[in-house]
């Protein structure tokens, strides 16, 4: 099957970074080849993406996993917490969110493109294809 879809999709995180810990809204464009012909599987992937995003990201803080004792604190806050192998920079989390995501569906719909802009990159968008 060759059909390619897109869905936008929205959250609010926080970040921490440089010591600092900031509220963010995060707006990403997803672009995805549909792989399967059933629409049953075409809606659960896509309803894994919606989960995904709403109950694990929305209102959770990103943190490099080095900063182990701003995690400990946040997590004792009964925070939700994502680490990531590097600083909370858009770029990293589009990368990472188009593998996850990429994962979560199972090859149902395969993310090609990512688009995400953020409230704190000033309106620059950040692009990353697979």
């Amino acid at each position: 099957m060759n059909t390619r879809i897109e869905r936008d999709f929205e959250f609010q995180a926080a970040v921490y970074f440089d010591g600092n810990l900031l509220m963010n809204t995060y707006s990403v464009g997803l672009s995805m080849l549909v792989m399967t012909e059933s629409i049953p599987e075409q809606n659960i992937a896509m309803d894994r993406i919606s989960y995904f995003l709403s109950e694990s990201l929305e209102s959770c803080v990103f943190v490099k996993s080095t900063e182990k004792k701003v995690i400990e604190k946040y997590v004792a806050a009964d925070l939700k917490v994502s680490t990531l192998p590097e600083e909370p920079y858009d770029q990293i989390i589009s990368i990472l969110l188009l593998i996850k995501l990429n994962a979560i569906t199972e090859k149902r719909l395969i993310i090609t493109d990512i688009r995400i802009t953020t409230k704190l990159s000033d309106g620059v968008s950040f692009l990353y294809d697979n």
